[in-house]
């Protein structure tokens, strides 16, 4: 931006100071976040309108499943300081089980895969997971999942059960969300912290980068961001926040439920293709047994952390294979076709940002059909 300023005018241009170049740069600024608001009120009209014009029963003719996988991760019933697109609102979660309920058979995961492997479904049909394990999926999730009488299946990762930690992404947003700093400067580049907007944008952009790095250099990064935000002193999570992994006690009482089913997400929460083989056969095997303890069943289910096809390879299939299970999914968008590799299901994942329009338009993946349709012109 300041570049641009600087391609405008020159300082040594008569007329120019650094309060001429300020100005432009404002209102370059306020122009951007015009149209950055066009854009966005554009895209929602765009979204309510054909919405409302593809009736439920037209939609299905779009329907290119036969199943929908759908990937949410946590539950809240007051509104963060900071929202998480993967904490969503509880009456919203309710109004989209409704719908759900209405438009689709809901069926378990383990059914679904029985379903797939005899190329039995005929309809419309949708399976809801959660990733990581958070505890309001017990406090919140799960009585919701019993008022309307749908099955869930929970991915544990299980070294935060029973702990005050929970999984790094967790941990930066809390970090980010409390700091009193108003800049942070990592790997040679300073964040701005000074308002909600800026911090938002300043984590994404530092939990992306982290991502890219080996699991322990990225805990360990993790750390000292932590320690640079509180300034020293500890930041932890309190009792009610959203972030808090779920305990014992709420895992067996999900484990015993005839809706829930458990399934595995490493132990650590790390990113598999990252880790060498023998790592990888640990957090793997760590985590099948962990939930197979607490359910007294083989686990046959798996979810990848990150989830993106980069995020896990060959080996990391093959020792899936040679555990047992059955059917693994990774966060890649798109409903299941018949051919689908079953430990690489993609699922639909539920931004709780997103308005209703968009989620129903989601179930049937239209949006990502019309992405497909340009970029196969392009």
């Amino acid at each position: 931006m300041a570049l641009l300023a600087g391609r405008l005018f020159d300082e040594g241009d008569a007329g120019f100071s650094k309060n001429s170049s300020n100005m432009i740069l404002v209102k370059l600024h306020g122009r951007e976040r015009l149209i950055r608001g066009m854009k966005s009120t554009i895209k929602a009209i765009s979204t309510g309108i054909l919405a409302t014009m593809l009736h439920p029963r037209v939609l299905k003719l779009f329907y290119r499943g036969p199943l929908t996988i759908l990937m949410y991760h946590g539950v809240i019933d007051s509104p963060m300081i900071m929202p998480d697109p993967c904490m969503i609102d509880i009456n919203v979660f309710r109004s989209q089980l409704r719908y759900l309920k209405k438009h689709f058979e809901v069926v378990s995961l383990t059914r679904a895969v029985e379903l797939m492997e005899h190329d039995a479904i005929t309809e419309p049909t949708a399976v809801i997971t959660f990733d990581d394990g958070y505890q309001n999926n017990y406090d919140l999730a799960y009585p919701v999942l019993c008022e309307e009488r749908l099955p869930a299946t929970i991915f544990l990762s299980t070294l935060f059960t029973d702990t005050d930690i929970s999984i790094w992404t967790g941990v930066l947003q809390n970090a980010f969300t409390l700091t009193p700093k108003m800049h942070l400067e990592w790997r040679g580049q300073r964040f701005d912290l000074s308002t909600l907007e800026e911090k938002k944008k300043s984590l994404s952009a530092v939990r992306s980068s982290l991502k890219d790095g080996p699991h322990q250099s990225l805990m360990d990064e993790v750390e000292n961001i932590v320690t640079e935000l509180s300034e020293g002193d500890p930041i932890s999570l309190d009792a009610e926040s959203p972030y808090r992994m779920l305990n014992s006690a709420s895992i067996e009482k999900l484990a015993k439920s005839d809706l829930i089913e458990l399934g595995g997400h490493t132990h650590s929460h790390c990113i598999l293709s990252r880790l060498p083989s023998s790592t990888q056969e640990v957090e793997i095997r760590k985590s099948l047994e962990l939930v197979e303890s607490f359910t007294g069943q083989p686990c046959r289910l798996f979810a990848y952390p990150n989830g993106k096809k980069c995020d896990y390879d060959e080996e990391s299939l093959s020792i899936l294979r040679e555990n047992g299970v059955k059917a693994a999914l990774t966060t890649e968008s798109g409903c299941y076709a018949p051919g689908t590799p079953m430990l690489e299901l993609m699922r639909i994942g539920v931004d709780a940002e997103a308005s209703m329009s968009s989620f129903k338009l989601s179930l049937f993946d239209i949006q990502g059909r019309i992405k497909g349709l340009f970029a196969n012109k392009a």
